[in-house]
C-alpha cells in the first residue's frame, strides 16, 4: 500500500453528501497516542495566503535556532512536501513510515457505518506531521488549516498562537453564509490555551466577528496589522533542497523559552546598500542573500497560485455536494 492509498483512501470512497469527521480524526489521534501536541503549535487560518504565512513563520522560527515542523497543503510536486523540517521536505521513506503507522491505527478504527464521515487527506497529513514532530523532538509545530477553523482537524490540537490571514466569502454555505459567519468559524480554532492571536487587516464586520470570538474563547486581545503596504518579511533562512529531513532533525536544538537571537547586520546586496555579516557563533545559514529572498518570493507566489487552484477545486466539490443534497431533499419531498 502506497502512502497515497493511506492518506486518500477514505476521501476517495466517500459517499454523496458525506462530510469529513472530526470525531474519527480525534479517535485516530488517540490510537496514535498523539492527542496532545509535543510542542507549541502555531496555527494559520484564513481565506487566502495561509501557506505563504506558514512558510514565512517557519523560516523565522528556524532562523532563531528552533527545530520547526510545518504542515501545509497542497503539495507542489510530491506529497512529502506537505511536511517539512526547517523548510526541507521529509523523505519518501519517512512519509512511508508515517503512513504505515497511520494505516495500522486505522485497522482499529470503528467501521464507517458506525462512525459516519471520512478522514480527509489534509487532516491525515496534519496528524502525520504531528507524529513526525514528536519523533524528532521538534521545538515548534506550524499548521496550516485546510478549510475553516473549528471544523478543521487543526482544531483538535489547541494552538499556542493563531495567525489569521485575510477572510472573505469562500466555501459559502459550508463555513457560513456571510464573511462574518465564516470569520467566526475560522476564529473558533482558538482555545483557552491560546496565548497570542495576530490578524491581517480585515473588513469591519469580519474584524468585529473575530474579536467577539476571541474575547469569548481566550483571555488574550487580538493584534491586527496596520492597513499599510509595508515591506515583505525578510527570510533569514533559505530552503536547501539538497538537505534531507534527517540532517535537519540532527541539528542542535534550542529551547523555545529562550531562543538564541540571530544578529544579522544589513547587507550591501540589499536595496538600502548596507552590508550583511554573520556573527562568529551564528549559523552560516543566517547569511542573507538577495537571490535567496527572490527565490523565496517566487516559491511563495507559486504556492499561492497552487492554493488558488485547489481552492477552486474544493469549491466545485462543495457545490457538487450541496447540489446532491438539494436533489436528495427534493426527492424525499416528492
Amino acid at each position: 500500500m502506497s502512502p497515497d492509498d493511506v492518506f486518500f483512501a477514505e476521501w476517495r470512497a466517500r459517499g454523496g453528501g458525506e462530510r469529513r469527521s472530526l470525531a474519527r480524526a480525534r479517535r485516530l489521534l488517540e490510537l496514535l497516542d498523539a492527542s496532545t501536541a509535543s510542542a507549541p503549535v502555531l496555527t494559520v487560518v484564513g481565506s487566502k495566503g495561509k501557506g505563504t504565512t506558514a512558510m514565512y513563520a517557519s523560516a523565522y522560527l528556524a532562523a532563531a535556532g528552533l527545530r520547526v515542523v510545518s504542515v501545509t497543503s497542497p503539495a507542489l510536486r510530491a506529497n512529502r512536501e506537505r511536511i517539512r523540517v526547517n523548510g526541507t521536505a521529509i523523505s519518501d521513506a519517512t512519509l512511508s513510515g508515517l503512513a504505515a503507522r497511520i494505516a495500522q491505527a486505522l485497522r482499529s478504527m470503528p467501521d464507517r457505518r458506525e462512525s459516519p464521515g471520512y478522514l480527509s487527506p489534509v487532516g491525515l497529513f496534519t496528524i502525520a506531521g504531528v507524529l513526525h514532530a514528536r519523533d524528532i523532538e521538534a521545538d515548534v509545530i506550524v499548521l496550516e488549516a485546510g478549510m475553516g477553523g473549528a471544523s478543521d482537524e487543526v482544531s483538535l490540537l489547541p494552538p499556542h498562537t493563531v495567525a489569521i490571514t485575510e477572510i472573505f466569502a469562500e466555501h459559502v454555505g459550508v463555513l457560513g453564509d456571510t464573511p462574518a459567519e465564516i470569520a467566526r468559524e475560522k476564529a473558533a480554532v482558538t482555545s483557552s490555551r491560546t496565548q497570542a492571536v495576530l490578524s491581517l487587516p480585515q473588513q469591519p464586520a469580519v474584524q468585529q466577528a473575530i474579536s467577539t470570538v476571541i474575547r469569548a474563547r481566550t483571555t488574550r486581545p487580538m493584534e491586527a496589522a496596520p492597513s499599510t503596504t509595508g515591506t515583505a518579511p525578510r527570510m533569514d533562512t533559505a530552503p536547501n533542497n539538497e538537505t534531507t529531513d534527517t540532517a535537519a532533525s540532527s541539528q542542535p536544538k534550542t529551547e523555545l523559552t529562550n531562543p538564541e537571537p540571530v544578529t544579522t547586520p544589513p547587507s550591501p546586496t540589499h536595496s538600502n546598500g548596507a552590508t550583511a555579516t554573520t556573527e562568529p557563533n551564528a549559523s552560516p545559514r543566517a547569511d542573507i542573500k538577495l537571490g535567496d529572498i527572490q527565490t523565496a518570493k517566487r516559491q511563495a507566489g507559486d504556492a499561492e497560485v497552487r492554493e488558488a487552484e485547489v481552492r477552486e477545486a474544493e469549491t466545485a466539490e462543495v457545490e457538487a455536494e450541496l447540489k446532491t443534497t438539494e436533489t436528495e431533499a427534493q426527492a424525499e419531498a416528492e
